[in-house]
């Protein structure tokens, strides 16, 4: 969007910046399309903005829902963190937690859909890189949070039987 600024182009530089709400808003909008650096920069400027008590929580989850769809994994990965940081904090009630980790499973759990989950060793030979560290950050999105009993059975089992030497069920 011609109209959106980006204050800091490329997330190159070494700051924090501050939008006035549209603004942030404007670019949550076009965070799924934005470079690896700038969509990094703009989730670490819109939360630092949210603890200064200047953003919302609502743009804080607008990030998550646009911004998880972002190719480079580690943009996508940090479209949670100013939610996962209230979460972490234990700053939510308890409504508000079940809200968050049915948010989080809404948001991850399709993704992990599409990339598909097995981990045994060299289950995805060739694949790559990005794809297979994308897989890794959805399964740890989802297995606490998401309270994901299936996810978190499969890991342990594949854990225990490579504990007990059977090392192909595990990656």
């Amino acid at each position: 969007d011609p109209g959106v600024f980006m204050p800091n182009a490329g997330g190159t530089g070494y700051y924090r910046f501050e939008r006035p709400a549209a603004e942030w808003d404007r670019l949550i909008a076009g965070s799924a399309s934005l470079p690896a650096g700038e969509a990094l920069a703009l989730a670490d400027s819109l939360r630092a903005s949210f603890m200064a008590g200047r953003a919302h929580a609502a743009q804080l989850a607008e990030l998550a829902r646009v911004m998880v769809a972002n190719p480079d994994s580690h943009a996508s990965d940090t479209a949670l963190a100013g939610l996962e940081m209230l979460d972490a904090a234990g700053m939510l009630n308890t409504a508000a937690s079940d809200a968050y980790h049915r948010f989080v499973t809404a948001l991850y759990r399709p993704q992990l859909a599409l990339f598909g989950f097995d981990p045994r060793a060299n289950a995805y030979p060739g694949e790559a890189a990005e794809r297979s560290q994308r897989r890794v950050q959805l399964i740890a999105k989802l297995s606490p949070p998401a309270r994901d009993a299936s996810d978190r059975q499969q890991l342990g089992d594949a854990t225990t039987a490579w504990l007990g030497g059977n090392t192909t069920l595990l990656d």
